[in-house]
């Protein structure tokens, strides 16, 4: 229906976040330079927060792409994991065998020991947890504990967190203040503001400038503009 009425040359409305698509607005150019950095600069925890359909994921798999070979990354989007379960899911994403340890002491001996590999060949560690407020507080806990891991002058690895407003509630509980006081930066993502619908673009027409399309939608509450997690429609709509 949208294809034809449109003239789109796909289907518009993914669930699955499209790095095509992402438009930086502010707020997500802005959350977007501060991971960048706060990477750089070999921060332990970094967090980022916002509604639902804000655009996190889509943000995070836009990080990924842009880190170098340098970087070797580990993303978790489905963290409601033991400690055990989160240390092995780590250890599984970096390649590393660990059929039959069980103990999480053990785990994360061996997590140590290719963490201090990696550190030797060069390389720097980032982990990504999405949807981190489904996350345990034994698991959280458990979590703290990898920003031990570090050498003389440095961490062996990196975290971010990325999750709803629930994950900045869970944190606030008492028992888990020392993971607060480890998050190095924090980051909230705002929903797109209206006026912002005009980054929405259709391609120019030949010698023409480019022509800006706004999509509106109607509901009992009267006619809204459509704000998409990042959808630049006329990219993919005929001229």
């Amino acid at each position: 229906m949208y294809e034809h009425y449109f003239g789109l040359q796909e289907s518009p409305f993914g669930l699955t976040p499209d790095t095509r698509f992402f438009v930086p607005a502010s707020s997500h150019a802005q959350a977007f330079e501060t991971l960048r950095v706060t990477l750089q600069n070999r921060e332990g925890f970094i967090k980022l927060t916002g509604e639902v359909g804000t655009g996190k994921t889509l943000l995070c798999r836009c990080l990924l792409n842009d880190l170098s070979a340098h970087w070797v990354t580990t993303y978790i989007h489905n963290p409601n994991f033991s400690p055990a379960g989160l240390y092995r899911s780590i250890l599984d994403d970096l390649g590393e065998t660990v059929k039959g340890i069980q103990s999480s002491h053990r785990l994360l001996q061996r997590l140590n020991a290719l963490l201090l590999s990696l550190a030797l060949a060069d390389k720097r560690v980032v982990v990504l947890i999405d949807e981190a407020q489904a996350m345990p507080d034994e698991t959280l806990e458990a979590l703290r504990l990898l920003t031990n891991l570090e050498t003389e002058s440095r961490k062996l690895l990196q975290v971010i967190l990325l999750g709803q407003p629930e994950l900045d509630r869970k944190l606030d509980q008492p028992h888990l203040r020392q993971l607060r006081q480890r998050i190095a930066f924090s980051q909230r993502l705002l929903p797109r503001a209206g006026g912002r619908a005009g980054l929405y673009r259709t391609p120019p027409p030949r010698g023409g400038v480019p022509e800006f399309r706004t999509v509106y939608a109607r509901s009992d509450k009267g006619i809204a503009s459509f704000q998409s997690g990042g959808a630049e429609i006329g990219k993919y709509s005929r001229a």
